[in-house]
C-alpha cells in the first residue's frame, strides 16, 4: 500500500462524528460528531467550552490521539484535526472560522481532502448559533440543526483517495 493510500485509509479509520448543545454554565458539551461511512470503529467528538455566561471560549476534541483544546484564536487561524505524512505532513481535515463571535456564534469551515493524488480539497461550511442557553450547529444549505456528520469516501479504482462529500445527519 503506498503512502497516500495508507494516509487516506488511516484518516478514514480515525475520522468520525460532530453534534452541538451547550448549557450556559461554565463547562463543556458535545457540539458535533464526525463519522466515517465505512468505519464505525473510530470517531471524533468536538465539544464547545463555555464560560459562566455560556459564552464560547474554545473547543475540545476527542479522537484518535490525546484530547486537544483549541481557543477561539486557534480556530480563527485554522487547526488541523487530522494530518498525515504523505511526502510531507498534510492536513487531511482542518477546522477554521474567520467570524466566530463568543456570544452569538458564526460560520465554521471543515476543509477536507477530496483527492490527495491531485492535492484537491473541498470545504464543508456550517453555522453555530447560540439560542437562549444552547449552542447549535446549523446546515448552511437549509438552516436545519444537526448533531453529526458523516464523511463519505472518495474512491478511485476501489482505493480511498479522499472524502467525496460530507453528509449532514439530522
Amino acid at each position: 500500500m503506498n503512502r497516500i493510500h495508507f494516509a487516506l485509509f488511516s484518516f478514514l479509520l480515525s475520522a468520525a462524528t460532530l453534534g452541538l448543545a451547550v448549557t450556559p454554565n461554565a463547562g463543556r458539551a458535545t457540539l458535533v460528531t464526525i463519522d466515517v461511512a465505512e468505519n464505525a470503529d473510530m470517531n471524533y467528538e468536538l465539544f464547545t467550552v463555555t464560560d459562566a455566561n455560556g459564552d464560547l471560549v474554545g473547543f475540545d476534541l476527542l479522537g484518535d490521539s490525546e484530547p486537544r483544546k483549541f481557543s477561539l484564536a486557534d480556530i480563527s487561524n485554522g487547526v488541523g484535526i487530522r494530518s498525515q505524512k504523505v511526502a510531507v505532513q498534510v492536513d487531511i481535515l482542518k477546522l477554521s472560522s474567520s467570524n466566530l463571535n463568543p456570544r452569538t456564534g458564526g460560520t465554521v469551515t471543515i476543509r477536507h481532502a477530496f483527492n490527495l493524488l491531485r492535492g484537491a480539497y473541498r470545504n464543508f461550511t456550517f453555522e453555530i448559533i447560540k439560542t437562549g442557553n444552547t449552542w447549535t450547529a446549523y446546515s448552511t444549505e437549509n438552516r436545519t440543526p444537526f448533531h453529526s456528520i458523516t464523511l463519505m469516501p472518495n474512491k478511485l479504482m476501489s482505493k480511498i483517495v479522499g472524502v467525496s462529500y460530507v453528509r449532514v445527519n439530522h
